[in-house]
């Protein structure tokens, strides 16, 4: 018993109790597999002047129900195709279409080795980027995002939009340049201390070289996970001072609820509403026992 209370004296104020983690995409993301989205079906995607004139390639970022695209550093050189330095739109599995540069296809199954579905292509050139995002607000707690890429062609490193940007404070990117020909799963873990606007991105600027170096990256199946954050300070409090208190009174009811509270601090599935009341309780224990015998000092 003293080696625990000595460990609740310890225990610094502000620590945070953690709990299960749980699946919330649908919560915060509309379309996060891309399967709400019509695939091209008669086009390609590229950059650069469609030299044949034959209207059968879409230059740019292509609309993506849920999500809006943002270009970062674009290259309007060529007034009929603006923009035209990065492209982006949805595509099937196993389809023929392609991201003209490299001129690569979409992978022929999905992360779970699956040959159905959609997944989004995006790709930068010569300096121009951008990314897909959509505009979330995060409530307090832990959050991991997952976020599979299937990287068709180059390893070039480049200003990375893949991940969490909030409004203000710090973002949470990934790599642009994950291993060629396989799916990689990039992840980011952090804690919002209160509800936080941001936006979830896929995307990148390159920073310079043709479609060869870039990175040509392809999206699906982006989750967020939650995990809820207790905080326990007012409890790790209210242990620190019957502790101290009861290092002079020997109160065996204090030394119980003592014990009863430091289980409720060291149980990850405490709510907080549980966490709240074992303060309460274990400050009233602590006010009792000192008025038994009057103040202790």
């Amino acid at each position: 018993m003293k080696r625990k209370l000595l460990f609740a004296v310890l225990v610094a104020v502000g620590a945070l109790g953690m709990r299960a983690q749980t699946d919330v995409t649908s919560t915060y993301l509309t379309n996060a597999d891309f399967s709400q989205t019509t695939a091209l079906d008669n086009h390609l995607c590229g950059y650069g002047k469609d030299m044949s004139n034959n209207g059968t390639t879409y230059y740019g970022f292509q609309a993506v129900d849920g999500w809006t695209s943002v270009v970062t550093k674009g290259d309007n050189s060529n007034s009929s195709y603006p923009n035209s330095a990065m492209g982006g739109a949805v595509f099937e599995y196993g389809s023929t279409y392609e991201m003209r540069g490299n001129s690569k296809t979409a992978p022929a199954t999905n992360p779970d080795g699956e040959a159905s579905g959609n997944c989004l292509g995006f790709f930068g050139v010569w300096g121009c980027g951008g990314y897909y995002y959509q505009e979330v607000t995060l409530s307090a707690g832990k959050y991991t995002i997952n976020i599979p890429v299937y990287n068709q062609s180059g390893t070039q490193a480049n200003t990375s939009y893949i991940g969490w940007i909030p409004n203000s404070g710090t973002s949470y990117t990934l790599a642009t340049n994950p291993t060629v020909g396989s799916w990689t799963t990039l992840t980011t873990t952090f804690t919002l201390t209160d509800a936080t606007t941001g936006k979830i991105c896929l995307g990148y600027q390159s920073t310079g070289s043709g479609s060869g170096a870039n990175a040509m990256l392809y999206f699906d199946k982006v989750q967020i996970l939650y995990t809820a954050v207790v905080v326990k300070d007012v409890l790790s409090t209210a242990i620190t001072a019957a502790t101290n208190a009861n290092a002079t009174l020997n109160n065996s009811d204090l030394t119980t609820a003592i014990a009863t509270a430091q289980g409720v601090y060291d149980n990850e599935d405490a709510t907080q509403d549980e966490v709240n009341s074992a303060a309460t309780t274990l400050n009233a224990a602590t006010e009792s026992a000192m008025s038994a015998v009057g103040d202790v000092t």
